[in-house]
């Protein structure tokens, strides 16, 4: 999930929170609105988190339900609560992505193959990197809430282990304080984009 399907759906929706305003021609009816533009755009945001978390949540929990059927198993309510916890992480990762990604698309030329860039290769590439650059990354921060036990518990041979564990984690509290960072910075980039670029039905000019 973290590795393709919470990237892949903020991908597919998160860059059409705004863009699809611009591409469609309706962004001029929502200026015209005796409306904040930050209400417009915090409204939109949330709308995709909430549909998107769902769209997740549903799928885990049927993946779940599937893995706790097999005769004997007790994980049904012993892990019930790593559900959770990694259902909260997995919102976090569609809201920090999806945030990055609105930005993306109003304010590229073409969104989806920067998107596709920063999502695909740069968030995963920067593991490589020697020095501080996976700091750079969302997806360093979303692994760093997930406990390092369940990380270890991994076949130390397996290459997603030492792709995940290569770095040091960063703590709980930094981690979280980052993430909302860069959803709060992302909604006030997208607020000034709004505010300053001029934009034309069917595509963007600077």
């Amino acid at each position: 999930y973290m590795q393709f399907a919470v990237p892949f759906l903020a991908l597919m929706r998160g860059l059409s929170i705004m863009a699809e305003e611009i591409s469609e021609g309706t962004l001029i009816f929502l200026r015209l609105r005796p409306v904040a533009r930050t209400i417009i755009v915090v409204g939109k945001y949330l709308a995709y988190v909430i549909s998107s978390s769902i769209l997740i949540f549903l799928s885990l929990a049927a993946s779940y339900c599937v893995l706790s059927s097999v005769p004997e198993a007790d994980m049904f309510l012993h892990d019930l609560s790593k559900l959770m916890h990694d259902m909260g992480v997995f919102v976090l990762g569609l809201s920090a992505y999806g945030a990055v990604m609105m930005v993306i698309g109003i304010f590229f030329k073409r969104p989806l193959l920067t998107g596709a860039f920063f999502l695909f290769i740069w968030d995963s590439a920067a593991a490589y990197i020697p020095g501080t650059a996976h700091k750079l990354t969302v997806k360093h921060y979303l692994q760093s809430l997930f406990s390092r036990e369940m990380l270890q518990s991994i076949n130390e041979d397996d290459l997603l282990t030492i792709l995940l564990t290569q770095h040091e984690p960063a703590s709980a509290t930094r981690s979280m304080i980052t993430l909302l960072g860069v959803i709060v910075v992302a909604i006030i980039l997208t607020v000034n984009i709004l505010r300053f670029k001029e934009f034309k039905t069917g595509h963007q000019e600077a």
